[in-house]
């Protein structure tokens, strides 16, 4: 069937199933979809690196607000700021700036952050090198589509809603593209499985870089 994320393929789509799925974790939803309910809490619980048993009272969704891509108050105590991509990465210190701004904001600047680097697409292991440096002590956690797949893929056998189903599928056929090129001739490589290569020798080599020149066409470099 058509799957709805080949469409909706921007960050802001991205971010619109974040907070759709992140609201799933309230306690009112349990009734409606159950396995879906359980799905957010594992979700949920994840992004805040917090235990399987941790108890979700209330999540409040905010989109945009200060511009940051997700933002969620969680059991009236934590302030979960995500910062969602798909194919670009940060630039200008977004989280950063985000944080700042919550603590500045009377409603939120006594709540305990948690600010997450969400990538769906790929990105250089150079890159979320230099992410990690500069954020480092300072309470981010990335969160690769690796960790993504590892999380949901579980319940797309047990959960019915096509918004959950198509996600999981669209995320693990990104990362079927990505590794491609280990079955496909190089002539018929896509523009992730190309990705994929040149993570397996930033990998191998342990250096370099390759970034997206979106100026160019996508074109890698």
């Amino acid at each position: 069937t058509p799957n709805l994320f080949d469409y909706a393929t921007s960050e802001l789509s991205q971010d619109a199933f974040l907070l759709w799925l992140l609201d799933w974790a309230n306690p009112i939803y349990v009734d409606a979809d159950c396995e879906l309910h359980k799905a957010a809490l594992v979700f949920v619980r994840k992004m805040m690196d917090m235990p399987n048993d941790w108890q979700i009272k209330s999540v409040k969704c905010y989109k945009q607000k200060y511009h940051i891509d997700v933002l969620a108050v969680i059991n009236g105590e934590y302030a979960l700021i995500i910062e969602d991509k798909t194919a670009t990465k940060e630039h200008g210190k977004q989280i950063n700036k985000y944080s700042k701004c919550l603590k500045n904001d009377p409603e939120f600047s006594k709540l305990i952050q948690r600010c997450v680097y969400y990538k769906s697409g790929n990105e250089s292991l150079a890159s979320i090198g230099k992410l990690e440096d500069f954020y480092k002590g300072k309470n981010l956690k990335i969160v690769m589509r690796k960790e993504v797949i590892d999380i949901l893929s579980p319940f797309a056998n047990i959960i019915s809603n096509p918004i959950f189903v198509d996600y999981v599928s669209h995320i693990n056929k990104l990362d079927e593209k990505t590794q491609s090129y280990l079955v496909e001739p190089a002539g018929k490589w896509s523009n992730e499985a190309w990705q994929g290569f040149y993570l397996a020798l930033e990998d191998k080599l342990n250096m370099g870089d390759w970034g997206i020149d979106y100026h160019h066409k996508g074109f890698m470099m």
